[in-house]
């Protein structure tokens, strides 16, 4: 009887691959490298196939062996040049490429690759000869007209770069990358829906594309669908669970809907993400307060964020102190100074500005926004001794004398302080405000600062409105002009902080998408100011202008009952 014939490791390994089970390729051919090592071919599949697993140490070196045994073996070549672009070795890979198009230069796809590690090099020029020359010799290159589409849309070539990538798309349907830089194009175009289109496309051919996943997920909370959104972040942390950005922006949305101890969990990772920048801990030798007893211990508390944020976060230095603490620094931005100094059992404040110059030794420093984490904090336990804030006697005199005398005195802020075009939190103009002047009796100043600041020095004639904040030096006049004023009406801004800390009349316009997460999404109230603050919520898909009648409507009833 006839023994078995045992395949060849390589036929077997190729069967592998091309049935898409690199695991059981990478089995055959290291079967088969053990019994024949000196097989390039064997150790070419075991590169592949280690490629494919994501195993990049053994790729690396199965395709380096294979190297040393055949020199000129191009595909070895390419696929180590792939490999050492994974690992960040750009330099490295560029060499590989360009060693394997002297190899084989008529190889479009190899002209492709090495373009796209010469863009992440930031060599545009010749990435884009790189790109070019693929096409020339494969006018259909999917590779190609995906990376120059995308090159040449982020050097300012709008409709050029679109076109290549919508050419890409259609000679390959299935291309991810090309249909992945599309979405992205269309995303910054404004065109959501065809954005999105082109995402879960992108994710029916490749489910394990994160960046991918997390681009859905931040257009979808864009438009306000935050729950949608919220599963596309956990798709990204159950691919990479260290992924800054992902918990960061899950967090925002947990906390937005009162899921308080797994989001602030999760905003700790703000300090190894893009999107809080601004968030650093300080440079001192004493650690970092963990949440431990802070009996008979000083606590330096460290800046972090916005404006608006480290107004919020100043509560936290009175309930340090009642939790024990013997010494609170407090240290912050500039403008909030003079302000913070009325914080009530904090014994010193800080600019940043003299803290980075150095600041005494404490037993332990804590970042502002990592405090209601480790203080415990939910919706139901949101320390709010209101107000904890106080606006300065003499401040209050200055500015008494610019105020109206007579009538119901009402502030308005309509912009923030984002430097984003089209901030949802933002009206587009103070002609939007304009129903408000149908309420008699009522006197408008203005509080705008920066942005807006233009059209409150000269508004409508029928808008009349005394403009203070240009004149505004820091918070503390911020606080001042308030304390006088009866009610004030702003879009989520650092003086709604303000007045609510202040424990004064506040309506706030909030967006129907990306709002602050400390107003959640239901109720006209928020645990963290009380009463006083009152939210006027934008309904999805509604116009600010309908969201403003109703505010309208709201201070007409408001001043015929005498407040």
């Amino acid at each position: 009887m006839p023994l078995p014939i045992e395949p060849d490791p390589a036929a077997l390994a190729q069967t592998c691959l091309a049935r898409g089970d690199p695991q059981g390729a990478w089995t055959a051919a290291t079967r088969g490298m053990a019994q024949a090592p000196s097989r390039a071919d064997l150790c070419f599949l075991a590169g592949a196939a280690a490629l494919q697993l994501g195993a990049l140490r053994e790729a690396a070196e199965a395709l380096r062996r294979a190297l040393a045994l055949q020199p000129r073996l191009v595909e070895a070549r390419a696929n180590l040049g792939r490999v050492l672009e994974l690992q960040g070795e750009l330099a490295q890979s560029a060499e590989c490429y360009r060693a394997a198009i002297a190899l084989q230069p008529a190889m479009a796809v190899l002209h492709t690759n090495l373009g796209s590690v010469l863009a992440r090099l930031e060599q545009a020029e010749e990435a884009q000869r790189c790109f070019n020359r693929a096409l020339d010799l494969d006018a259909g290159q999917p590779g190609a007209l995906a990376n120059l589409g995308w090159l040449r849309y982020r050097r300012g070539e709008v409709e050029a770069g679109r076109k290549l990538l919508e050419r890409a798309i259609v000679v390959a349907p299935g291309h991810v990358l090309g249909r992945y830089n599309l979405a992205c194009v269309c995303s910054e175009q404004g065109e959501t829906a065809l954005a999105e289109h082109h995402y879960r496309e992108v994710l029916r051919l490749d489910p394990r594309f994160k960046q991918a996943w997390f681009n859905l997920g931040y257009l979808l909370a864009d438009r306000g669908s935050e729950q949608e959104a919220a599963a596309c972040y956990e798709r990204v942390l159950a691919l990479d669970p260290a992924h800054a950005d992902a918990q960061v922006n899950l967090a925002w949305i947990l906390l937005a809907h009162g899921d308080y101890a797994r989001g602030l969990a999760l905003y700790e990772a703000r300090h190894r993400s893009q999107l809080a920048a601004d968030s650093a801990p300080p440079q001192v030798v004493f650690p970092e307060w963990q949440g431990e007893d802070l009996t008979g211990r000083s606590i330096l508390i460290w800046p972090e964020m916005r404006l608006g944020d480290e107004v919020v976060m100043a509560r936290f230095g009175p309930e340090l102190k009642k939790r024990g603490a013997t010494r609170v620094t407090l240290v912050c931005k500039s403008p909030l100074q003079p302000l913070f100094a009325t914080l009530p059992q904090v014994d010193e404040v800080l600019s940043i500005d003299e803290a980075r110059g150095g600041v005494p030794a404490h037993d332990c420093w804590a970042l502002q926004a990592s405090l209601p984490w480790r203080l415990g904090v939910s919706p139901t336990r949101v320390p709010a001794d209101l107000p904890y804030l106080a606006a300065a006697p003499a401040r209050i005199d200055t500015w008494r004398r610019r105020l109206p005398e007579n009538g119901i005195r009402v502030g308005l802020v309509w912009k923030g302080s984002g430097g984003m075009l089209q901030d949802p939190r933002s009206l587009a103009h103070l002609s939007e405000l304009a129903p408000l002047w149908e309420v008699a009796g009522v006197r408008f100043v203005s509080l705008q600062k920066g942005r807006g600041e233009d059209e409150a020095a000269a508004p409508p004639p029928d808008q009349p409105l005394l403009h203070l904040g240009s004149d505004i030096a820091d918070f503390a006049d911020t606080a001042a002009i308030l304390e006088q004023l009866d009610l004030l009406i702003s879009v989520d801004s650092a003086v709604v902080h303000v007045a609510g800390a202040l424990g004064k009349a506040c309506w706030v316009l909030v967006p129907a998408a990306r709002a602050f997460w400390l107003w959640g999404r239901q109720g006209d109230t928020t645990p963290w100011y009380g009463p006083n603050l009152r939210l006027f919520r934008q309904a999805p898909g509604e116009a600010w202008s309908e969201c403003i009648l109703r505010l309208r409507d709201a201070l007409q009833e408001w001043r015929a009952k005498g407040r």
